[in-house]
């Protein structure tokens, strides 16, 4: 239970940075939406570390 967690916040992080390379490479700003995304994605991912911890 505690792995599949782990890596379903990795493969969110992986997913997140890809995001953010593919806007610095066209130069364009992350829009409200993806930033609010993000956001939304990194709240439950530190609490599942916290978890694990």
């Amino acid at each position: 239970m505690f792995e599949l967690l782990v890596i379903i916040s990795v493969f969110i992080w992986f997913i997140i940075l890809m995001i953010i390379k593919f806007h610095i490479r066209n130069k364009n700003k992350p829009t409200i939406v993806e930033l609010a995304l993000i956001f939304m994605l990194t709240i439950p991912l530190i609490g599942s570390f916290l978890v694990l911890w």
